[in-house]
């Protein structure tokens, strides 16, 4: 293909780390002719609407009125999306699909209506942690600083196993906090989809077939994350970091799992007693630290949600290093 413009269609759950995929895809040259997300994504759409009323780099409405002014974004029904789609495709002339955060998989006549196939933005390094929760499972393998980063794939009948196009690392700083976290994310697609990504649809980038011998999946779970004892107080904050609303982490003691609230204490060294609860508080020792907190409890409920509301993704995106 020359280098005329490459027309997309966006698949996305509408995530706030995503917009900026919008600008760098567009000031590339290419265009975007629609964004496409579930019904249930609605409500994600509009809280990070709300989010982003005062830094409008983070605004998918925004964005797309300057940089895509004649896409629109589509809801299909949960239920028979695909079919509500068939309805609708022909209005969009698009070269390729491209996934951002879509959760359902993708039929391969949805695919195969769109020259160039579908790619997706997978946020991890494949084919390591596979699959629908590759965060929380890294930091409970205790690999976070070596997994995290973006994967850009080809999209294929199966989940997270299409060829690899590009790959980007990110740096330490990105566990420093969600919002770091979220704007390496931000950082990592809009790096590949103005470069590799580009390059791939021209023919001057071949993806590669991933390996499976090195393949892991990270699968969905709702239960908390339980804490183990080889566990460095280190991974505990990072794991209570991301993970506090959902799932969530909890100790085992007398071979239940305790929910933990958010606020975690380094109260020592390592005593070798079992973990306790005693008082409303919850005693425990990791490999390096005894730590404190208290049992978690629908009290926290409201807490753990102001916390999170008060947590915003930083101005600018954070670009990490393309290391294929």
């Amino acid at each position: 293909m020359n280098d005329t413009a490459i027309r997309a269609v966006l698949f996305t759950n509408l995530q706030s780390v995503a917009v900026p995929f919008v600008k760098a895809w567009c000031e590339s040259g290419n265009s975007i002719e629609g964004v496409v997300a579930e019904e249930r994504s609605r409500k994600v759409f509009e809280k990070s609407e709300k989010h982003a009323l005062f830094s409008p780099q983070w605004s998918w409405n925004k964005s797309l009125a300057r940089y895509a002014p004649s896409a629109d974004i589509t809801f299909l029904p949960n239920e028979s999306k695909w079919d509500h789609w068939s309805k609708i495709a022909d209005r969009y002339e698009a070269d390729i699909l491209i996934s951002i955060h879509f959760m359902s998989k993708i039929p391969n006549h949805v695919l195969g209506s769109f020259p160039m196939g579908g790619v997706n933005f997978h946020p991890a390094l494949l084919p390591q942690y596979a699959g629908v929760w590759p965060i929380r499972q890294m930091i409970a393998d205790n690999t976070y600083q070596n997994s995290a980063g973006v994967t850009l794939h080809v999209v294929t009948e199966k989940f997270d196993e299409g060829p690899i196009i590009a790959q980007a690392l990110f740096m330490e700083s990105a566990w420093e906090s969600e919002r770091a976290f979220g704007s390496s994310i931000a950082g990592a697609i809009a790096q590949l989809s103005s470069t590799s990504l580009i390059d791939w649809c021209r023919g001057k980038r071949e993806s590669v077939q991933q390996d499976f011998t090195k393949r892991s999946w990270a699968g969905l779970s709702n239960t908390p994350l339980i804490v183990e004892t080889d566990w460095t107080f280190e991974q505990l904050l990072v794991a209570n970091r991301f993970l506090y609303r959902k799932p969530g982490l909890a100790v085992k003691i007398e071979g239940e799992g305790v929910s933990l609230f958010p606020k975690i204490e380094r109260i020592g060294d390592p005593t070798g007693q079992a973990a306790i609860v005693a008082n409303n508080k919850i005693e425990f020792d990791i490999l390096d630290a005894k730590v404190s907190s208290k049992p978690a409890s629908r009290l926290a409920k409201p807490f753990l949600k102001l916390s999170h509301r008060m947590k915003r993704i930083t101005s600018h995106p954070i670009l990490p290093k393309t290391i294929r």
